[in-house]
């Protein structure tokens, strides 16, 4: 599993000009030419997340664009920065007055320093896999843009969990959520603000296949399903969820507050489904930790 992480690159456009002669250490030389290279500071916050303490790994390479100079630049950590949470990139130098960076690097990333592209599918697989691995699949890159003098890295969708707790077991194999007024998946960009732009052609409604079916009531008394989306309000919003042989459950979301994963608290939006109420089922919604 990726890691979840805060980074912080201390460097702007200035100082980005001035670091062209910073040297790298001779242990590092071979790695990549030695004219024209910046160094990075880049901080990853050491998280517990499960059984694993994040920091950089062995190898890590970022990817990073100067609305001047610099498409795609690889910045390589030093090696000695391996297993640490704050450690040294270096790479091609860039410059302007807009910064922004991506992690994982990737051999071909069609990125401005303006406008870093993401994608999120709207066709999603249920999976029995925790939060954090499931999010890693839909949302596995990271971007940072220059703000105040510093990159703060950042991933641009949000979740929304679903709880399914209901007196008799049923056998769920779908949920559609649909909003009219405002897209939840398809193609974006990020902005220097940090701020995340849809597509005209972004989709409203995002699916999630549970194959054969997933009961409702598990060992721990009810069953949790996730959706990755992008974060914001969603005014008139609602949820359709399928079950073999029953009728499908119609969830009413309005003003539902999905945030941006973030992390340090890794919040997410959870929509609980109960037994109970004048149609059979209450629906209550939460932020939580």
């Amino acid at each position: 599993m990726k890691a979840l992480f805060k980074l912080f690159l201390y460097a702007s456009a200035v100082l980005a000009v001035a670091a062209a002669c910073e040297k790298t250490g001779k242990e590092d030389l071979g790695d990549v030419s030695q004219a024209g290279t910046t160094v990075i500071s880049a901080d990853i916050e050491s998280l517990l997340l499960g059984q694993d303490t994040r920091v950089w790994p062995d190898g890590a390479y970022i990817g990073v664009f100067g609305s001047e100079s610099g498409t795609n630049e690889k910045y390589i950590l030093k090696r000695a920065g391996a297993g640490l949470a704050s450690a040294e990139f270096y790479g091609p130098l860039v410059s302007g007055e807009t910064l922004a960076a991506y992690y994982p690097w990737q051999d071909v990333f069609a990125g401005r320093a303006d406008a870093m592209p993401v994608t999120l599918t709207a066709a999603q697989q249920y999976s029995e896999d925790d939060a954090l691995d499931i999010f890693d699949r839909y949302c596995p890159t990271a971007f940072a843009t220059m703000k105040n003098g510093a990159m703060k890295f950042f991933y641009p969708f949000g979740m929304l969990r679903v709880r399914v707790e209901l007196f008799d077991n049923i056998k769920v194999t779908g949920i559609t959520f649909t909003s009219p007024e405002k897209g939840a998946a398809g193609m974006g960009a990020v902005l220097p603000d940090g701020s995340l732009k849809m597509s005209a052609g972004a989709v409203n409604s995002i699916t999630l296949d549970c194959g054969e079916g997933v009961n409702s009531i598990t060992e721990a008394g009810f069953s949790e399903f996730y959706l990755t989306m992008v974060p914001g309000t969603y005014e008139s919003a609602f949820m359709v969820i399928t079950a073999e042989g029953e009728d499908p459950i119609i969830c009413t979301l309005d003003g539902l507050k999905v945030p941006r994963i973030d992390a340090a608290d890794f919040k997410l939006a959870s929509v609980s489904v109960k037994t109970g109420g004048p149609e059979g089922f209450t629906v209550n919604e939460q932020v939580f930790d």
